[in-house]
C-alpha cells in the first residue's frame, strides 16, 4: 500500500509542476443565455472549419458558460444549439496562444415550434433530452388539490409501492429535486406527499453523478436516478402555496400547509400536515436503517393491490430552503418532525417448501407501532476560484418507536392434519441515532482537464432497544426480556486524479479506502420467582464485532468525442473481514479472512442527437454480510423462526448490467424508452433452513453460494394521435430472477417470472379529460426442489378516469378501477369508485370547495403475495374504506410572476469538469 500513496503523491507532484509548463492554448470562451438573461445549461457548442469539419465540441456548464481549445489559430465559426431555440451562428477569428472571450451569447425561441405547438394546443407529453426523460405535468390529469404522488402514479412507466418508493422504468428515485435544488435530501416521500401537483411545469427523471463523479468527470459507480421538478413560470418569483382542511364521515380528517417563496437564487419552503386517511408525509427513520423489532412476512418478490396496509394517523412539519449568498458561496438545507399512529391486522396463509412435502401455516396478526421521527440536513458549497470547489454535508437523524406485535397461528400438513399451533406477544421500545456527513473537494490544475479530487465520508448510527417476548409453541414456552445495542462506526476515503491525453483522451487514477466496524450487543433475562426479567440467560446473550476494510486501486480511460464517450477500467478490490465475539459468556478466537476481487468496468454513451440517447454500463461491487446474519447467537423471540449466525461468511460480489436507450421524435411527439438490468452474483449470501415437519420449527442460518442472477426488461411509449388530442401511452415491465436456498441441506432455486403490461388512452380538450386504461399482470415460480410449490397467478384490471370542468367554476372528477385476479387463494373482485364534485370561487379562482366521496362501493382490499426459494406467501391487511370528505382549498400567489420557459437551465445539478462534453 505504501507504494501506491508514494505512486499517487508523486503524480501530484509531477501536475503541479506541469502547470507553469504548459503553454496557453488557442481557444474560445463565453457564455450562452436564453432571452430573460438566465443562464442555459447543456447548450451544444462547437467550433467548426471553414470546411464544416469539427474542431472542437462542448456543452454549456450551469453557469451557462463554455471554454473550448484548439491546437491552431485561424477562423472559425463557433454553433451553439440547443432544441427547442433558433440554432446561433458566428464568425470568430482566432490568434495561437490566446484564448478570446466573446460577449454574452442570447438564444431565442424558435416560433415555428412554438407555432406548432399552438395549432397542435397541446405541448408533446414526453421529450428527451440526452440522457434526461422529461413529461409535461399538464398532459396528465390529476384531481382539484391533488399532490404529487398522484402526478407521478399517472407518468409512463412510474410506481409507487405501498412503502412509498418510487420507480421509473424499473429505476429507483432516490431523491428529488425542485428548479435542481435538493428539497429534503434522500426522504422523496416528503415532496410527493406534500407539494401540490399543480405547482409543477415539467417532471424531469435524469441520472445525477455523485459529487466526486461531478468533479472529475468520471462516474464512481455511485450515480443515482433523481426527479427535478420544474416550476410553473407563474411561481417563479414570490410567495405562492396553499391551505387546505377536511372533515369526514367515520371522523376522517387531514389538513395540510404548504408555503413556498422563490425569488432568483434563493428558495425556501415550509410543509405541514396532519391526517388519518394513511398519508404519513415522510419515511421512517426506524424502517430506513433495519432496526424495527417487530416480526413481519417478507423476502423475496412482493406484491400490492388496493392502498398500503393498516389505518395509519400522522403529522409532520418541515422547512427546507436553498440560497446562493455570493457568487463563490452557496448552501441549502432542511429540517422536519414526524409523527406516526399505525394499526395493522394481517390474515396470512403461507406455504413452507418440504422436499418431503410441503405444509401450510396460517396466521393473524395484530400490530401497533407509535414513532416520532426528525432529522436535519445541511449542504454548503464553496468555489473560491473557478478551479476549486468545495462541498460539506453533514446529515443528522433520531427516531423513537414503541408498539406490539401479536400473532396465532396454526400450522398442517398437505392432508390437513395439526402440526403446531401458539402464539406470539412482543412489546418492544427502540431509539435511533444517526449522524453522517461528506467533504469533497476538487480542483483543477489547468483548462485541459487535469484534475486531482478527493472525498472524505463517513458516519456513526446507534440502535437502542429493550423488549419483551413471550411465545408458545405446544407445550413449550418462551418469556424473555432483551435490550439490544447496535452501533456501526464508518467512513470512506476516496482520490481522483485525472490527466488529459490529448485528442480528447483522459486517463483517471484512483485510491480509495473504505472501513466500518459494527457492533452488537444483547443481553437476555428471564423471568425469575420474583416475578421481574432478573436472571441473565448468557445462552442468548451476545457481544459481537465485525470489521471489515476494503481498498480499490484503479484506472480508467475515457474518450470523449462529438456524438459518444466511453469509459473503460479495471479495479483491484483486496478486503479483509475480522470478526470477535463472546458468546455465553466466553470469548471465542476471532475469526479474519482476506479476499481480492477484480472489478472491471465498461460504459458508453451515444448521442447522435439532442432527442436521442443510448447508454450501456457494467460494473461490479461487493456486499457485506449483516450483523444478524454472521452472530453466531440463536434468536428464539419467534418460536417457528429460530435464527443463528454463520461467522464464517464470506462478502458476496455482484456483476451489474444496465443498457437503455431513450428516443424522441419532435415531428410526431412520439417518446419510446427501453431498458434492460442484470446481475449475477457469486458467493451470495443464501439462507440454510432446517424445517422439521413434525414440529413446523423452522431453523435458518446463511451460507454462501454463487448462482442468484436477475433480468429486468422494461419499456414505455407515449404516441400522440390525429390531431394530438387523443395520446396512447404503453408500460411494461418484465422481470425473470433466479434465487436460491438451502432447505435441510438441499439447494432449492426459484425461478421467479414477472410481467405487468399496462395501457392508456387519453382524451382531451376545454372542458373534457379523460383516459380509459387496461393492466394485466402474471406471475409464476418454479422451484426445484418441490412440484407442488410452483404457483401460477394472473391479475387483471382497468381503470376509467374523467374530468368535466363547468360553468362558474364547477368541476366534477370520477375515477373507476376493476381488479379481479386467478390463482390467489385470496380472491380479488373489486370495483373502486371514487368522484367529487368541487365549485371554485373568490379572485383567480383561489378557493375550493370540494366533496368527495372514496371507495363509495366499499369494496377496497388490500392483498399481498410473495415468493422465495422457502415459502410462498399471501396475505390480507386492514385499510381504510368508504368514507365522504367535505373540504376546502385556499390557494395563494402573491407578487408572483419573473420565471422563463427555461426551468431546469437554471439548476446547478452540475455540468461538465473540463472543457468537453457532459458525461
Amino acid at each position: 500500500m505504501r507504494s501506491i500513496y508514494q505512486l499517487l503523491l508523486s503524480m501530484l507532484v509531477a501536475s503541479l509542476g506541469f502547470v507553469g509548463l504548459n503553454a496557453q492554448q488557442t481557444g474560445v470562451a463565453g457564455r450562452v443565455l436564453d432571452e430573460e438573461g438566465s443562464p442555459m445549461i447543456h447548450a451544444n457548442v462547437q467550433l467548426l472549419q471553414s470546411s464544416g469539419q469539427s474542431q472542437a465540441v462542448g456543452v454549456t456548464s450551469e453557469k451557462g458558460l463554455f471554454n473550448l481549445k484548439t491546437n491552431q489559430g485561424g477562423n472559425y465559426t463557433l454553433r451553439v444549439t440547443y432544441v427547442g431555440y433558433i440554432t446561433h451562428e458566428e464568425k470568430v477569428e482566432l490568434k495561437a496562444g490566446q484564448t478570446l472571450t466573446l460577449k454574452d451569447i442570447s438564444m431565442n425561441e424558435d416560433a415555428r415550434m412554438l407555432q406548432s405547438v399552438t395549432v397542435q394546443a397541446k405541448a408533446a407529453e414526453i421529450v428527451v433530452r440526452n440522457d434526461t426523460l422529461e413529461f409535461n405535468a399538464g398532459s396528465y390529469m390529476v384531481q382539484q388539490g391533488a399532490t404529487l404522488e398522484e402526478l407521478i402514479k399517472k407518468l409512463p412507466g412510474a410506481e409507487i409501492g405501498t412503502d412509498g418508493k418510487i420507480t421509473i422504468n424499473g429505476k429507483d428515485i432516490s431523491r428529488i429535486l425542485v428548479d435542481g435544488k435538493e428539497f429534503f435530501s434522500k426522504d422523496p416521500q416528503v415532496a410527493i406527499k406534500n407539494l401540490p401537483a399543480d405547482m409543477v411545469n415539467k417532471v424531469q427523471v435524469l441520472n445525477k453523478l455523485s459529487e466526486l463523479s461531478r468533479m472529475s468527470g468520471f462516474d464512481d459507480g455511485e450515480e443515482e436516478t433523481v426527479i427535478n421538478l420544474t416550476v410553473k413560470p407563474e411561481k417563479k418569483k414570490g410567495l405562492f402555496g396553499s391551505v387546505q382542511g377536511g372533515y369526514g364521515t367515520d371522523d376522517r380528517y387531514m389538513a395540510g400547509l404548504n408555503v413556498n417563496r422563490f425569488d432568483g437564487n434563493k428558495q425556501w419552503t415550509i410543509i405541514g400536515g396532519a391526517n388519518n386517511t394513511n398519508n404519513m408525509g415522510f419515511s421512517e427513520m426506524g424502517s430506513e436503517m433495519g432496526s424495527t423489532s417487530f416480526i413481519g412476512g417478507g423476502g423475496g418478490d412482493r406484491r400490492f393491490f388496493g392502498n398500503s396496509g393498516g389505518i395509519t394517523s400522522s403529522s409532520m412539519l418541515g422547512a427546507n430552503f436553498s440560497a446562493e449568498i455570493t457568487p463563490e458561496f452557496s448552501s441549502g438545507g432542511d429540517g422536519r418532525y414526524g409523527y406516526n399512529d399505525r394499526a395493522i391486522e394481517t390474515t396470512r396463509r403461507v406455504e413452507n417448501i418440504v422436499e418431503g412435502g410441503n405444509t401450510f401455516m396460517d396466521e393473524n396478526v395484530s400490530e401497533r407501532s407509535f414513532s416520532h421521527n426528525g432529522q436535519a440536513r445541511l449542504k454548503l458549497e464553496w468555489k473560491p476560484t473557478e478551479r476549486t470547489e468545495l462541498i460539506f454535508q453533514p446529515n443528522l437523524s433520531m427516531s423513537k418507536v414503541n408498539g406490539f406485535y401479536n400473532d396465532l397461528y396454526e400450522t398442517v400438513n398437505a392432508s390437513g392434519a395439526m402440526i403446531n399451533n401458539g402464539f406470539i406477544n412482543q412489546t418492544t421500545t427502540g431509539n435511533n441515532f444517526r449522524f453522517d456527513g461528506d467533504l469533497d473537494i476538487s480542483h483543477k490544475l489547468n483548462d485541459d482537464g487535469r484534475t486531482i479530487s478527493g472525498s472524505i465520508s463517513g458516519g456513526y448510527t446507534d440502535e437502542e432497544g429493550e423488549g419483551i417476548y413471550q411465545a408458545a409453541l405446544q407445550n413449550v414456552e418462551t418469556n424473555q426480556k432483551q435490550f439490544n445495542d447496535n452501533t456501526n462506526l464508518q467512513y470512506r476515503l476516496r482520490l481522483s486524479y485525472v490527466e488529459p491525453l490529448g485528442n480528447n483522451y483522459f486517463a483517471q487514477a484512483v485510491l480509495n479506502r473504505r472501513y466500518s466496524r459494527r457492533n452488537s450487543d444483547r443481553e437476555v433475562f428471564a423471568l425469575g420467582a420474583d416475578g421481574q426479567y432478573s436472571v441473565l440467560d448468557n445462552d442468548y446473550g451476545l457481544a459481537y464485532s465485525n470489521e471489515f476494510t476494503q481498498y480499490r486501486i484503479g484506472v480508467n480511460i475515457k474518450k470523449i468525442a462529438k456524438t459518444w464517450d466511453y469509459t473503460v477500467g479495471f479495479n483491484v478490490d483486496p478486503n479483509r473481514t475480522v470478526s470477535y465475539r463472546t458468546v455465553g459468556g466466553v470469548e471465542q478466537d476471532k475469526l479474519a479472512f482476506n479476499r481480492v476481487n477484480f472489478s472491471p468496468m465498461f460504459r458508453i454513451n451515444y448521442k447522435p442527437d439532442r432527442t436521442t440517447n443510448l447508454r450501456v454500463d457494467y460494473r461490479g461491487r461487493t456486499i457485506q454480510p449483516s450483523i444478524n446474519q454472521i452472530a453466531p447467537v440463536q434468536d428464539i423471540t419467534n418460536p417457528l423462526v429460530l435464527t443463528l449466525g454463520n461467522p464464517d461468511l464470506k462478502p458476496s460480489y455482484s456483476n451489474n448490467l444496465m443498457a437503455t436507450f431513450q428516443s424522441f421524435n419532435a415531428k410526431n411527439q412520439m417518446a419510446f424508452n427501453v431498458g434492460l438490468f442484470g446481475y449475477y452474483t457469486f458467493d451470495d449470501i443464501v439462507s440454510n433452513t432446517h424445517y422439521d415437519p413434525a414440529t413446523g420449527v423452522r431453523t435458518t442460518s446463511f451460507r454462501n453460494a454463487s448462482g442468484t442472477w436477475m433480468g429486468n426488461l422494461h419499456s414505455s411509449l407515449s404516441v400522440p394521435l390525429r390531431n394530438r388530442a387523443f395520446s396512447f401511452r404503453l408500460g411494461m415491465f418484465n422481470q425473470l430472477y433466479q434465487g436460491q436456498s438451502f432447505i435441510n441441506d438441499v439447494k432449492n432455486k426459484a425461478l421467479t417470472f414477472r410481467t405487468r403490461e399496462r395501457l392508456t388512452l387519453t382524451y382531451r380538450n376545454d372542458w373534457l379529460d379523460m383516459s380509459i386504461g387496461g393492466m394485466f399482470g402474471f406471475y409464476s415460480v418454479n422451484n426445484s426442489l418441490s412440484a407442488q410449490s410452483d404457483a401460477r397467478t394472473y391479475d387483471y384490471g382497468g381503470n376509467y378516469q374523467v374530468a368535466i370542468t363547468l360553468p362558474y367554476g364547477f368541476r366534477i372528477d370520477s375515477d373507476v378501477e376493476y381488479n379481479t385476479n386467478s390463482g390467489y387463494s385470496f380472491a380479488l373482485n373489486e370495483w373502486l369508485w371514487n368522484a367529487s364534485l368541487s365549485y371554485s370561487f373568490l379572485r383567480d379562482k383561489a378557493g375550493t370547495l370540494r366533496v368527495k366521496g372514496y371507495d363509495i362501493l366499499a369494496q377496497r382490499s388490500n392483498i399481498s403475495r410473495s415468493a422465495t426459494a422457502l415459502a410462498i406467501e399471501e396475505s390480507m391487511t386492514n385499510t381504510i374504506g368508504r368514507y365522504v370528505m367535505v373540504d376546502f382549498i385556499y390557494r395563494f400567489n402573491i407578487f408572483s410572476g419573473g420565471g422563463s420557459r427555461s426551468d431546469y437551465q437554471r439548476s446547478n445539478i452540475g455540468g461538465p469538469p473540463f472543457g468537453g462534453r457532459r458525461f
